[in-house]
């Protein structure tokens, strides 16, 4: 349980006010919450996440602040009550912006019913003075609890065509082709999702084929440009403090190693392999998962379903040594060549079948 969770006995604490410490109470019925009827309580220390930087739980956004919807809700998983109702008791002056239907409303205190929804459904909620604006792309996160899902949040005056030509969505649910990844490696959640992002919609036939290899090409070589100034653990690291200065570094650098991963499966003799395979299989075998894994479990667990140890070899040739994946051969043999600062397909390349192959869809060329 986390040090700035805590749960109270049935008789709920009063709220601490001050602006040392913003706290937020919610009575919800615990799966160990007492008799039918009686509030439970649970406390969650806001300022304290903050202080620690503790992305997951809170985040600050301008002046305000947005709490994850990690630990919004419990009840139990057979709920026979749809009656439950959440309370916020705030200090004066911070308001609270939440999802469901207001019951009540007053200075200091806002009650909300919850519907019922799904066990599993998260939410989020806002405090503070809250202004509408336009956003400028969708923004989205991927859930993990008893089903996974993908949380957007979309400007709904955007055209259809701009929805459709955006990478948010296949990026987001690129990452439930694995299981929850430790964050200290976010290079191979965000670096799947980052390669499969613009080549999945290059099979969906949304972009051309060549589209999709020059926003790859772009993506890494902007990426591989960063590796040079920083290393991959301190771009991980300010990425986690929100800052982004080296993000390209954090999200290509697992979508070279899988670049090449997936290029060395299909071109391989028996041309009968792929990551889409590989992927597959770990699906079948550990999906979904409620665990936390690292990057060589994800790693070894792709070379078992392959049948090969071309994951963690390129992880240790690759990452381990030189930091950024080499993907010079690679580009050459696919036939993505680049002139003058443009993208050309050279369709007579050794591996030209392999990479149409990949845009579309097929396991073997």
């Amino acid at each position: 349980m986390p040090a700035n969770l805590a749960l109270d006995a049935p008789n709920r604490r009063p709220l601490a006010r001050g602006a040392a410490r913003v706290t937020l109470i919610a009575l919800v019925a615990l799966a160990a919450a007492p008799a039918r009827g009686e509030d439970a309580a649970y406390r969650v220390d806001l300022a304290a996440a903050l202080e620690r930087d503790e992305h997951a739980l809170v985040r600050r956004v301008g002046a305000e602040r947005v709490t994850s919807p990690d630990l919004r809700l419990w009840w139990p998983q057979h709920r026979d009550h749809p009656d439950i109702e959440i309370r916020f008791d705030r200090p004066q002056g911070v308001p609270v912006s939440a999802p469901w239907r207001l019951v009540e409303r007053s200075a200091a205190r806002g009650v909300y019913e919850i519907p019922s929804t799904p066990h599993a459904w998260c939410v989020m909620v806002a405090f503070g003075r809250l202004e509408v604006e336009r956003l400028r792309a969708p923004d989205a996160h991927v859930l993990r609890g008893r089903a996974p899902a993908a949380h957007f949040f979309i400007d709904r005056t955007e055209s259809l065509e701009a929805f459709l030509d955006d990478w948010t969505a296949v990026h987001e649910f690129g990452h439930l082709l694995l299981p929850f990844v430790e964050r200290r490696d976010t290079w191979l959640s965000e670096g799947l999702a980052s390669y499969y992002q613009f080549l999945l919609m290059a099979c969906m036939g949304e972009i051309r084929e060549a589209e999709a290899w020059r926003r790859l090409h772009r993506g890494i070589t902007r990426a591989r440009r960063v590796s040079d100034r920083v290393s991959l653990r301190a771009a991980i690291e300010d990425h986690q403090a929100g800052r982004d200065n080296y993000c390209s570094a954090v999200y290509w650098t697992g979508a070279a190693l899988f670049l090449k991963a997936d290029v060395a499966l299909r071109a391989h003799a028996d041309g009968a392999g792929s990551l889409d395979a590989a992927l597959g299989r770990l699906r079948e075998c550990c999906l979904p998962s409620n665990l936390f894994w690292d990057a060589s479990e994800v790693l070894v667990t792709l070379d078992h379903a392959a049948g090969t140890g071309v994951f963690t070899r390129l992880h240790e040739e690759d990452i381990g040594q030189r930091g950024f994946p080499d993907l010079d051969r690679v580009w050459r043999a696919l036939g993505v060549r680049l002139h003058h600062g443009r993208v050309t397909l050279d369709e007579d390349a050794p591996l030209a079948g392999v990479r149409r192959a990949i845009t579309s869809g097929e396991r073997r060329p």
